[in-house]
């Protein structure tokens, strides 16, 4: 209690010497490269967590969540950088494909908890995600070619 009360005070006494209108922004091209580097990990810890059931590797309910936890913080990344599209429509329309194929994956990830779902449920939209995913990728790198040339 008494060391909550000391933090609490140091941060109030922190933030007045700070100013009264102190506001925590992040710039977008920082919150673009933190979300950049979420949706990496998030990805691959998917991916690794994918491939084990393959190697018979028993599904454990850490596995579960921790798959779940992944997918979700790929999904919030996703929804944060989909305004950071250029003007071109087509640009837009792929980042909107991102967060669909984030959303697959979410919805993979809430099959494994499904006790009446098939035990391979969960890789079709993982898979369907996981194809979106490259697609979008590959397009919009090939778009940010274009305008670079």
């Amino acid at each position: 209690m008494c060391v909550e009360r000391l933090s609490v005070e140091m941060l109030s006494h922190l933030l007045t010497q700070m100013g009264r209108n102190v506001r925590f922004q992040i710039m977008k091209g920082e919150l673009t490269k933190v979300c950049n580097v979420v949706v990496l990990a998030g990805l691959l810890a998917i991916l690794a967590l994918a491939v084990l059931p393959l190697l018979d590797v028993a599904v454990s309910p850490w596995m579960r969540v921790a798959y779940a936890v992944a997918a979700g913080a790929v999904l919030v990344a996703r929804l944060l950088t989909v305004r950071d599209g250029g003007n071109s429509l087509r640009e837009r329309r792929l980042r909107v494909l991102l967060v669909v194929a984030a959303a697959l994956i979410c919805v993979s990830a809430w099959l494994l908890f499904r006790r009446d779902s098939g035990p391979t449920d969960w890789v079709a939209f993982l898979m369907a995600g996981a194809l979106m995913q490259a697609y979008a990728s590959f397009m919009l790198e090939r778009l940010d070619n274009a305008k670079k040339s």
